[in-house]
């Protein structure tokens, strides 16, 4: 059984310059999803995706992986596209907030390692994608407010 390390939150005061993300225009891919809006993100990894529940259990143990660059969890930085449970084998399709993110291979160890300590979870399958390419508009409000985009 692995243990849940505590992660200090650290709090950025936002930039004056920067208060709000500029309007996007909706995101095209994913058309089952809704995109995120300003007024309006989703709420849950459940919402976001659109489909079939996720377990609970699931969404709780990707929230302890944190990206190590910017010490945010992937969840609320909307890294984590799709995560479905089909006959004991976890099935996750994640994203880098760019092609180039040297942590990538990190994140899919780590998110294997979290979840293979669920008792449900036989196997754990992490695709890395970047198509469609992540966007600022995909964080959610709270770490939008930690990371100094919004107020």
């Amino acid at each position: 059984m692995w243990e849940r390390s505590v992660v200090a939150e650290r709090t950025i005061a936002p930039h004056e310059d920067r208060t709000a993300l500029p309007d996007e225009p909706p995101v095209p891919w994913m058309p089952s999803v809704p995109a995120p809006t300003a007024s309006r993100p989703p709420a849950t990894l459940v919402e976001a995706m659109g489909g079939p529940a996720v377990p609970d259990d699931i969404v709780e143990a990707l929230g302890y992986v944190i990206d190590p660059e910017l010490g945010v969890d992937i969840v609320g930085l909307g890294l984590v596209y799709d995560a479905r449970v089909i006959d004991g084998i976890a099935h996750i399709l994640l994203t880098t907030t760019t092609p180039a993110c040297p942590v990538g291979s990190y994140l899919t160890d780590v998110i294997r390692w979290a979840l293979l300590s669920l008792e449900h979870i036989e196997r754990v399958e992490v695709e890395l994608t970047h198509d469609p390419r992540w966007t600022p508009a995909l964080m959610s409000d709270e770490v939008k407010v930690q990371l100094g985009w919004a107020r």
